[in-house]
């Protein structure tokens, strides 16, 4: 049981890793496979009964031969919390906040229920809520990622401000258009790349969810022809 355990923790350990310290090596494999552990780890519970548990290391486990699965739950939900967290280098720079947070929290009220049904009687209410929480505010954002695009729109100006956010840990451009002016989040080499007054380009998509993102582009990708599913 400490083998399996340990095995686990060192699964979750290795994606916190590739989500956090290498964000553009194979990403969405990435995400996948994080999201996935989850559900994983559940249909092995329903496969192999009374081999798994969901409790905080602080309680004491209601059978000795049981695994508990907080720790590594706990590490691979990190990586998705830190990616949700400080979300420019990702894409995922929400603008419809409200509409995403009403969806997040449907998500999260329903993952909640099923893992407790699933773990009942061998899983503790607030850790599994605990664990929900940052995991369906990414999975709501990434179902929105893959589902088919319903609009996509490219604006085009020139970089009239750039400024840095919260210490430091946020870079900010200004493009300037004819009819307004958008904020859009950008990493520490475009920040420093691009010079006010240079000509740049933002796109918005709203996915199937209806969530809209920003991201910042290299205006001679501006020109490719929307598609749909995974960007």
């Amino acid at each position: 049981m400490r083998l399996i355990k340990a095995t686990l923790i060192l699964i979750s350990f290795v994606l916190l890793v590739w989500l956090i310290f290498f964000p553009y090596w194979h990403f969405y494999w990435a995400t996948t496979c994080a999201v996935l552990f989850l559900p994983a780890m559940v249909i092995a519970n329903l496969i192999f009964k009374n081999t798994f548990e969901i409790r905080e290391p602080k309680f004491k486990p209601l059978l000795s031969s049981r695994i508990n699965l907080f720790d590594p739950l706990f590490i691979s939900t990190l990586g998705l919390a830190l990616i949700f967290a400080y979300p420019v280098p990702y894409g995922f720079q929400i603008l419809n906040f409200l509409h995403f947070f009403i969806l997040a929290t449907i998500i999260f009220c329903i993952l909640t229920a099923v893992i407790w049904v699933c773990f009942r009687g061998h899983g503790n209410l607030s850790s599994i809520a605990g664990l929900m929480i940052f995991y369906s505010l990414f999975l709501t954002g990434y179902l929105n990622e893959i589902g088919p695009i319903s609009t996509e729109v490219v604006s085009k100006g020139l970089i009239t401000e750039k400024f840095k956010q919260i210490k430091g840990l946020g870079n900010t451009f200004v493009i300037g258009t004819n009819t307004m002016k958008n904020r859009v989040g950008v990493t520490k080499s475009d920040y420093e790349k691009y010079a006010i007054g240079m000509e740049a380009c933002a796109k918005n998509v709203t996915g199937w969810l209806g969530i809209t993102t920003r991201t910042f582009i290299e205006c001679n990708t501006a020109l490719t022809p929307p598609s749909s599913g995974t960007r």
